[in-house]
């Protein structure tokens, strides 16, 4: 075929082989059932983080189970994310009960665990900038060390986080997110 010629049979052949309309003849309400999928499945996932710790875990695996993210594969990370939580939802009282863990650093995790990125990221710095004291960021690291050793599955969920809070060091009443400098 020689596209100068034949443009227009050369294009409805690669839409054939494409399986593709042309684009004149598209259905605009497809973009529209597709952006109702979308929020709907966007629904689904925010009500699932909303009643996380809420729901019967069976309940709540099914559920995560169901939720099909391949015609949206933006929501895949968030999703796979929940299901490892469910998973070791278990671990989180056993964790809440160690010895030596910390009741701020445990509620920004718990937390975390569950929101979307950019939300779980507001948590975790907001509990960061909460740490003014030497001593209370040794109880923070020292809760960190518990979790990596104890609960290597829910550390894994939060490991850089959890390595930046182990690199951190207090500078004058103020944190260092993990510089490197002389501790007061």
């Amino acid at each position: 075929m020689n596209p100068v010629f034949e443009s227009g049979d050369y294009l409805a052949l690669r839409r054939e082989f494409l399986g593709r309309a042309r684009f004149d003849q598209v259905d605009i309400s497809a973009d529209q059932d597709r952006g109702r999928q979308r929020d709907a499945l966007f629904n689904q996932i925010s009500a699932v983080q909303c009643e996380f710790w809420k729901l019967p875990l069976d309940h709540l695996q099914r559920t995560l189970a169901s939720i099909d993210t391949r015609n949206f594969p933006e929501f895949g990370p968030v999703v796979n994310r929940l299901r490892t939580a469910a998973a070791c939802r278990g671990e989180f009282p056993k964790l809440a009960q160690s010895k030596g863990m910390n009741l701020g650093l445990f509620n920004a995790f718990k937390a975390a665990a569950v929101l979307p990125p950019g939300d779980a990221l507001r948590y975790k710095e907001r509990f960061l900038r909460s740490i003014r004291e030497r001593k209370h960021l040794k109880e923070v690291q020292k809760a960190v060390r518990i979790i990596q050793r104890d609960y290597p599955i829910l550390y894994a969920l939060e490991k850089d986080w959890f390595g930046t809070l182990t690199k951190t060091k207090i500078r004058r009443a103020s944190v260092d997110y993990g510089a490197v400098g002389q501790e007061s």
